[in-house]
């Protein structure tokens, strides 16, 4: 028999094993399991005993156990579906035995096969989504899938050759024992007597038709089961060893670190290693696999267009309730309230614009920011650089004027970015990014450079003073760290003559003035040996920097980092899958740059955000309010600075959407509407002066007599949204995409507090402070006239409550949305002889 046997892994919990993967050549192979073809691209040849299928988009295969088959395609994508009816509880005898005649291009009907196709579509949704009761879903769809089969496709007549099927029900009987019973004393003799065999033939017949001894094949099935219940970390190795048929732990170990290369204690610790790792949340296993080279967009279609319509949905979380909490009111400690250093604007020449400025004044007066940061002051459509007919250089920073002048009226102090290049000074102009065609060459002339940066700085000096500027933040380019098609240079050292060059033509004009690193990017997976590199060179040629200039997103490189392609062109976008990744970075940068003596400058973080995307839809909702409050109570005051980039959605660097909720990273729509997060930024500003409690979901700080508690109610995406399968979200559906989302209550106790208090509460969720779900509750038709932004505007706004509390001491509980964050102010009513 020329042909292999497969072994399909299943989880404990459902006999039910989902692949997506892009397809090539596999050769004759069997297994023991029923198996079921879709095909969601290209065109694939099945070869089942002597008959040729050809299937092509949309047709569906379904091939029997112990079927000997073959596939052939020079590219397509597949979804396939394994099934071990056996070892389904209570299937009758006569549905386990079944055959099935399932072939759409045998059908003279082809809508025969649309219930089937809907509950693989309803499996695929249910376990790319992940959330609570999965097994009790999976079981029910496998169930239902079983009936469908039984019912429409069972048939009487076998299609295998006698004298094979003979053998592989033999082989199949073997396999069956080793895999029913691995973790038993289960010796040759034992499984030779059950399939009356002697040992010789039953070694040589195994081996003949596995490629393998017996004895390995059980070892090896040992083995898979160990590595899998390492992955438990409550159960010991030694109780994993004794569950899984070897005679001791020593025995294990050794035959572990042969069969994988390292001991069972080192693998317990080890990430995931495929980027396509669809674990369920609060579960150990997976159901389902996927090839990190599909394309999504085919199973997003396939889903759509099979699966039944809101039948199958993952059960809701109960209301999650934290144990008491004790809070001391008095000390704390004093805080420096970093969180709103910075505030991002794309370009310059945005802040000429009057709905920009409308925006930051808006910010200012409600969560005044002490910093912004933009890119592209020296662009040409900032009018600063010319040359005359002998190519001598001309300024005129009359729009820079104007900008800064704004800036002071609203009090904000500019990071001073010299980006990008004037395009009469670029060595290529031709190298541009963004949509509005910034260039970002290196200058053909570096001393023509030198000459702006310092002319420049010295007209800022003499306009605004020394003693104001002295208070501004220089710094010279964006992420040069980034690939030469997007700020980067071909080379390191371009951009650190560049780096010297500005350094030095700034302090030439005042050495009070601090210049910082570039801001470098930083991302899940990315090395920041680039950051520290350049630490180090700019150190030994005397222009250490006065601060260290950052740029944090959460999305996850480590594919691309694993798997180059030139220039960094990476066309996958994941996002974090762990909702502690920004404070794993935060701590990680911290670490090292103490460890290489850096640590007594300035962090600060100037870009910072859930995802490089614009058109992330999660941006517009609630989602993106949780995400900042409990990312920045986590990790408040660990920087110098951080700084929220977005301000508005209206800038140049992509395409303007037509949509209005377009998943843009402002604070504000390109209508001015102003999106839940702008509103979080309000609370962080009303917190108070010393932090005397926090923990999950809370932060409670004190000052002006008033105990202040902010809360949140945070959920991460699933692992699928994070791999950028957009299945579940929609325009007008986002929240799909949580599949354990729950409410939260918080009981506090504050035995320093009693007496009569007034508690003031602030609140955003989907129904109040959203602009996002106030749309879609009004219908999501666009475009919207004046008086319906108007509208929106004002019923967007925060739900604000106030109450009279009495307590002897005080004790308070408080119940959160999903994704709700919560400000809530407490102060005691002192009586009338001591209010006087």
């Amino acid at each position: 028999m020329k042909f292999n046997h497969e072994i399909i892994s299943f989880p404990k919990n459902v006999p039910l094993n989902l692949s997506i993967n892009r397809l090539g050549s596999v050769g004759r192979h069997w297994h023991q399991s029923l198996e079921i073809v879709f095909v969601v691209h290209g065109d694939v040849t099945v070869k089942l005993s002597e008959e040729d299928c050809f299937l092509s988009v949309g047709d569906v295969m379904l091939i029997n156990p112990n079927g000997i088959h073959e596939l052939y395609s020079d590219d397509a994508t597949l979804v396939t579906l394994h099934l071990k009816l056996e070892l389904l509880p209570g299937l009758p005898e006569n549905v386990r035995n079944a055959y099935f005649d399932c072939v759409s291009t045998h059908a003279d009907n082809p809508e025969k096969f649309n219930t089937l196709k809907s509950i693989v579509a309803d499996l695929l949704r249910v376990n790319l989504q992940g959330g609570l009761c999965i097994d009790v879903l999976n079981l029910s769809l496998c169930y239902r899938l079983v009936y469908e089969l039984y019912t429409s496709f069972a048939s009487d007549f076998l299609r295998r050759g006698e004298d094979e099927a003979r053998k592989l029900d033999r082989l199949s009987s073997i396999l069956s024992i080793i895999n029913d019973r691995y973790s038993e004393d289960l010796s040759l003799e034992t499984i030779a007597n059950e399939v009356y065999l002697t040992v010789p033939y039953l070694s040589k017949f195994f081996k003949t038709c596995m490629g393998v001894t017996i004895s390995r094949y059980i070892r090896t099935t040992r083995l898979y089961h160990a590595a899998n219940d390492l992955l438990s970390p409550g159960k010991s190795i030694e109780s994993i060893a004794e569950q899984n048929g070897f005679p001791n732990t020593r025995a294990f170990v050794s035959a572990f670190k042969e069969e994988y290369g390292e001991l069972p204690s080192t693998w317990r610790k080890r990430p995931p290693q495929q980027p396509f790792d669809f674990v369920r949340q609060e579960q150990t296993v997976n159901y389902i696999n996927c090839d990190p080279h599909i394309t999504r967009s085919y199973i997003s279609d396939f889903i759509h267009e099979n699966s039944f319509a809101n039948t199958v949905t993952a059960a809701p979380g109960a209301t999650v309730k934290t144990d008491s909490i004790t809070v001391d009111t008095n000390g704390g400690t004093p805080l420096s309230h970093n969180c709103r250093a910075f505030i991002g604007v794309s370009r310059a020449h945005e802040l000429l614009e009057e709905k920009i400025r409308n925006n930051l004044r808006r910010l200012q007066k409600y969560a005044p920011f002490r910093y912004i940061k933009m890119h592209s002051l020296l662009d040409d459509d900032m009018m600063v650089y010319s040359e005359n007919s002998k190519g001598e250089p001309e300024y005129n920073f009359t729009l820079i004027d104007e900008v800064f002048d704004f800036l002071m009226s609203v009090r904000l102090r500019p990071l001073v970015q010299f980006s990008f290049m004037p395009s009469l000074l670029a060595a290529a102009p031709t190298k541009t990014t963004f949509y509005c065609k910034t260039v970002t060459s290196e200058p053909k002339h570096m001393q023509k450079w030198y000459r702006l940066v310092n002319r420049l700085t010295e007209h800022l000096l003499e306009r605004y003073g020394a003693d104001e500027v002295s208070q501004w933040l220089f710094c010279v380019w964006n992420e040069p760290s980034s690939s030469n098609k997007m700020f980067g240079f071909k080379d390191k050292d371009t951009f650190l003559k560049l780096y010297e060059c500005s350094y030095r033509a700034v302090k030439e004009a005042s050495p009070a003035l601090r210049f910082g690193g570039p801001a470098s990017f930083s991302a899940i997976g990315k090395s920041e040996d680039w950051l520290f590199d350049f630490l180090h060179t700019s150190t030994r040629a005397g222009a250490r920097p006065d601060f260290i200039n950052i740029h944090y997103y959460d999305i996850d490189l480590t594919y691309a980092m694993q798997n180059p392609v030139p220039d960094d062109d990476w066309t996958e976008l994941f996002l974090s899958t762990d909702p502690d990744s920004f404070g794993k970075f935060v701590r990680d940068m911290k670490s090292r740059l103490s460890a290489e003596g850096f640590d007594d400058l300035p962090v600060y973080l100037t870009e910072w955000n859930s995802t490089t995307s614009h058109r992330d839809l999660l941006s517009d909702t609630c989602f993106k309010s949780a995400y900042v409050a409990k990312n920045v109570l986590e990790n408040y005051d660990e920087l110098a600075g951080f700084g929220y980039w977005l301000l508005s959605d209206s800038h140049n660097e992509l395409r303007m959407s037509e949509k209005l909720f377009h998943g843009g990273l402002g604070m504000f729509c390109v209508n001015g509407v102003a999106k839940p997060v702008f509103y979080i930024y309000a609370m962080l500003a009303d917190m108070g002066k010393n932090m005397i409690a926090r923990g999950d979901g809370y932060f409670v700080t004190s000052g002006n007599d008033e105990t202040i508690l902010t809360l949140y109610n945070y959920h991460h995406f699933s692992n699928a949204y994070a791999k950028e399968v957009g299945i579940f979200t929609s325009y007008t559906d986002r929240y799909s995409i949580f599949p354990s989302k729950a409410g939260k209550t918080f009981s506090f106790n504050f035995p320093s507090l009693s007496g009569t208090f007034l508690v003031k509460s602030v609140y955003v969720n989907q129904k109040h402070g959203s602009a996002y779900d106030e749309f879609v509750r009004m219908g999501a038709v666009e475009p919207l006239s004046p008086e319906e932004t108007e509208w929106l505007s004002n019923v967007s706004k925060p739900r604000m409550k106030k109450e009279i509390i009495t307590g002897e001491p005080l004790s308070l509980s408080v119940s959160l949305a999903p994704f709700e964050v919560r400000q809530i102010r407490i102060k005691k009513i002192l009586p009338d002889n001591e209010n006087v």
